[in-house]
C-alpha cells in the first residue's frame, strides 16, 4: 500500500496541499510595518517607530488554478466531472502554483519593559514558516485526477514536474549596528531553524499512452519522491543569515523618501535521515546528497488489463487489480539519504514616498516594492500601494481618531496579478502608548469571483508604538 501511494506521486500529481502564505513578511519595524503589502500605522506628524508584537500572514497563488478549486482540494468539497473538465481546460502546457505562510512572535524586547539601550541586540523573534511551490504540466493534472479514462487512444505527456514543501520553526536574532554603508543603516540578523517536515517530488519525461479500448497502457519516465516525514522536534537543522539596509532621505519640499533592501533566510538545512523512493534515478552510492546525480534511460512499461471491461475503468478497478503487478514492474528503489539543502531565501527592495510636509493631505504615502522568493513557481513580484489617511469622530468622547487605509495592485509572485487593500488603526493604549492594529487583503478579485481568479491572502498584525 505504501508503494502504491508513492507510485501515484511519481506517475502524476497536482499540489493540492493547503495553500497558505506569507504576505511580504520580510522584517521588523522601521516606520510602521514598512515592507508588508503595506500597512503604515503612523499616528503623528513625525515618523513613528512601531515595534511588531505578533503577526499572521498567508498567501496563495497560481497562474491557472482558480481559488475555488484550490480551496476544495485543501479543505474538502465535491468537484463534479464537468467542473474537473472545465478546470483542466484552463491550464496551459506549463503551470505553477505555490504558497507561503508565517506566524511571528516578538520575544524581545518585551512590551512595557525598558530595554538596555547599550545592547546591540534589536529583536528576538520566533517564527513558524511554511513554504510550498510547484511547476506542473496540464497532462500531469489529467493523469492524476482523471486517469486515462477520458483519454483512451491518446498519449499524455506529463514530462517534467516539480513540487517542494517546507515547514520550519525558527528563532531569529536581529542586531543594531552603528556602521553606515553609503549612508544606509545596517541591521544584520542570524537565525537557527528546525525543519519539521520537508518533501520534494520531481518527475522527468513522464508519458502515458492508452489504446482506444482501455486494455493496454504504455508508461515511461523517471523521477523521485523525497520526504523527511514530520517530527515536532525537527528532522533537519539549519543556519541562515539576513541583512537589512535602510535609509531615510528628507527632501527640501518636505517629502520623506524611505529606501530599504533586505535579504532573509539565506542559508541551509542539514538532514541526516530522508526517505527516498525513485525510478531510474542514479544516486551517490555513499548516501550523500538529496538530488540524483543523473537519470538512466527509462524503459517503456507495457501493462495489459486482466478481466476488466471498459466500464470498470471509471471506478479505478484497472489500477486496483493491477497495482501489485504495476509496482513490481516499475522497479522502484527505496533508500535513506543525508545531505544539505538551501532554504528558499527572500530578496526585497522597496521605496516609500511620504508627504511629511502636509500631514493633512489625504494621500499620505506611496510604496513601490519588488520581492523575490527563491522557491519553485515564484516570479519576481512588483507591488504598488497608496496609503490614505482618514478620520473618525467619536461622538461620546468628542475625540478624533486617525486611521489609514490602502489600495494597490501587484504583478508576479505565485499569481499573475492581485488587487490589494489594507487598514490600520490605533486603539487600547498600553502604558501611555497605543497598540497598532492592521489587516490587509491580497487578491481581492479572487474572493469576489473565486471560480475565475487564482490566488488570495490575508495578513494581520499588532504592534506597539515606541514613540
Amino acid at each position: 500500500m505504501k508503494r502504491g501511494i508513492k507510485l501515484l506521486l511519481l506517475v502524476g500529481f497536482l499540489p493540492f496541499f493547503q495553500l497558505h502564505g506569507l504576505n511580504d513578511s520580510l522584517g521588523k519595524a522601521k516606520i510602521g510595518f514598512p515592507i508588508r503589502t503595506n500597512l503604515v500605522p503612523v499616528i503623528s506628524k513625525n515618523v513613528s517607530m512601531v515595534l511588531p508584537i505578533a503577526s499572521f500572514e498567508i498567501e496563495s497563488g497560481s497562474n491557472a488554478v482558480p481559488l475555488s478549486m484550490v480551496s476544495k482540494f485543501a479543505f474538502g468539497g465535491y468537484i463534479s466531472p464537468e467542473s474537473m473538465n472545465a478546470y483542466q481546460s484552463l491550464l496551459s502546457s506549463s503551470n505553477r502554483m505555490g504558497a507561503c505562510q508565517e506566524y511571528r512572535l516578538t520575544l524581545y524586547p518585551i512590551v512595557g519593559i525598558e530595554r538596555n539601550k547599550n545592547i546591540s541586540l534589536k529583536t528576538v523573534e520566533l517564527l513558524i514558516q511554511d513554504v510550498q511551490g510547484a511547476n506542473f504540466t496540464q497532462d500531469a493534472f489529467r493523469m492524476f485526477f482523471q486517469g486515462n479514462t477520458n483519454y483512451l487512444g491518446q498519449t499524455l505527456n506529463a514530462n517534467k514536474n516539480e513540487i517542494e514543501s517546507w515547514r520550519n520553526r525558527v528563532i531569529r536574532f536581529v542586531f543594531n549596528t552603528k556602521s553606515k554603508f553609503f549612508g544606509f543603516t545596517l541591521n544584520p540578523s542570524i537565525q537557527f531553524g528546525q525543519c519539521l517536515s520537508y518533501n520534494r517530488i520531481s518527475t522527468k519525461d513522464i508519458k502515458l499512452t492508452s489504446d482506444q479500448f482501455g486494455d493496454k497502457v504504455d508508461f515511461s519516465g523517471s523521477g523521485y519522491f523525497a520526504s523527511s516525514g514530520y517530527s515536532f522536534g525537527g528532522n533537519g537543522y539549519g543556519l541562515q543569515a539576513g541583512l537589512d539596509l535602510s535609509k531615510s532621505i528628507l527632501n527640501s519640499n518636505g517629502m520623506l523618501t524611505y529606501v530599504e533592501f533586505k535579504l532573509q533566510n539565506f542559508g541551509f538545512y542539514s538532514f541526516s535521515d530522508v526517505s527516498v523512493t525513485s525510478k531510474d534515478a542514479i544516486w551517490n552510492a555513499n548516501g550523500e546528497g538529496l538530488t540524483p546525480d543523473d537519470y538512466q534511460n527509462s524503459q517503456p512499461l507495457n501493462l495489459t488489463a486482466v478481466q476488466i471491461n471498459t466500464s470498470d475503468l471509471r471506478f479505478g478497478s484497472w489500477f486496483t487489480r493491477q497495482k501489485d503487478s504495476i509496482v513490481s514492474k516499475l522497479n522502484l528503489t527505496d533508500s535513506k539519504r543525508r545531505g544539505t539543502i538551501m532554504f528558499p531565501f527572500t530578496i526585497y527592495a522597496g521605496i516609500d514616498f511620504r508627504n511629511r510636509n502636509n500631514f493633512n493631505a489625504k494621500l499620505y504615502s506611496q510604496l513601490i516594492s519588488l520581492k523575490y522568493i527563491d522557491v519553485i513557481g515564484y516570479f519576481p513580484r512588483l507591488n504598488y500601494m497608496a496609503t490614505f489617511k482618514g478620520k473618525y469622530n467619536r461622538k461620546k468622547s468628542n475625540n478624533t481618531t486617525t486611521f489609514f487605509y490602502q489600495v494597490g495592485a501587484s504583478v508576479g509572485g505565485f499569481d499573475d496579478f492581485d488587487i490589494n487593500a489594507g487598514l490600520s488603526f490605533n486603539t487600547l493604549n498600553f502604558k501611555g502608548k497605543p497598540l497598532v492594529w492592521g489587516i490587509n487583503l491580497m487578491g481581492i478579485e479572487s474572493f469576489v469571483n473565486p471560480s475565475k481568479w487564482h490566488g488570495g491572502g490575508i495578513g494581520m498584525h499588532i504592534g506597539y508604538q515606541i514613540f
